[in-house]
């Protein structure tokens, strides 16, 4: 979730040079936040950036919430320099999770079949909360002031607790490793699950497929012994036919 920085200025920020200062370098510390964030993805691992991240937006936004509603109460200047300061905190939190992730973990996660479709419901659900955010929040601000972050301290409180309880670890899983977290794992020997160690012993399913379509299994080639004996036994079962036939035959047979 994305808060304009335009509903920060309800704190004693009027002045058009302060305004585009705080939205300038608010743009650049989200660059280097994101850009240093996605070097650590495959270090840290996704649901730690994604439960971190959210965790402490809630956090932070909680204390943005305090600070506006007290200079909103009393104009304390100390409390409208912080609810800047939260500002930053706050994009931090989110950069290191939801700007390099949010679209590679959707795309890492969706079968091959559905993953066009998915992405662009994503980038659909994206649009939307940016178009209530850039339209919606400036009146409802308006209207209910400080207690309307309430709302935003609510909606972060559920995003943690969908994050923690559904969101999956995927970092150093290839793509059918990441299917079988949510199509279910195969058992191991001993009955328990497999783990990712055990998983990278096995061809994956394009392996497999390719090679029992380019190498077809063959039968092991008899032994000297076993032809010997296979021959044997066919000079037998072709005398007990010459025997049959003889007998019907009514000619004697001689051994």
């Amino acid at each position: 979730m994305r808060i304009i920085v335009a509903l920060a200025f309800s704190v004693g920020v009027t002045e058009t040079a302060t305004k585009t200062l705080i939205n300038g370098c608010l743009q650049i510390f989200n660059l280097i936040m994101a850009f240093t964030s996605a070097l650590f993805v495959d270090r840290i691992g996704r649901r730690k950036l994604f439960v971190i991240s959210n965790a402490g937006m809630l956090l932070v936004f909680v204390g943005w919430t305090v600070t506006s509603a007290v200079f909103q109460e009393t104009g304390s200047k100390a409390a409208g320099s912080a609810t800047i300061a939260m500002i930053f905190i706050f994009f931090a939190l989110y950069d290191i999770a939801y700007t390099p992730l949010l679209i590679a973990y959707t795309i890492e996660i969706l079968p091959f079949k559905i993953r066009a479709k998915g992405f662009a419901a994503m980038s659909f659900t994206v649009t939307l909360g940016l178009i209530f955010n850039q339209y919606v929040n400036p009146v409802a601000l308006e209207k209910l002031g400080w207690k309307y972050y309430l709302i935003y301290v609510g909606w972060l409180a559920f995003e943690l607790g969908f994050i923690f309880l559904y969101l999956m670890e995927t970092k150093g899983r290839t793509l059918e490793q990441t299917a079988m977290l949510f199509d279910g794992e195969p058992e191991g020997r001993n009955g328990d699950m497999m783990s990712i160690h055990d998983e990278e012993r096995r061809p994956s399913i394009t392996q497999s497929i390719t090679r029992r379509l380019t190498f077809p299994k063959l039968k092991a080639a008899p032994s000297s012994d076993t032809m010997d004996k296979d021959s044997g036994s066919d000079d037998m079962e072709m005398k007990k036919s010459d025997w049959s036939k003889d007998a019907n035959s009514g000619r004697d047979v001689k051994f």
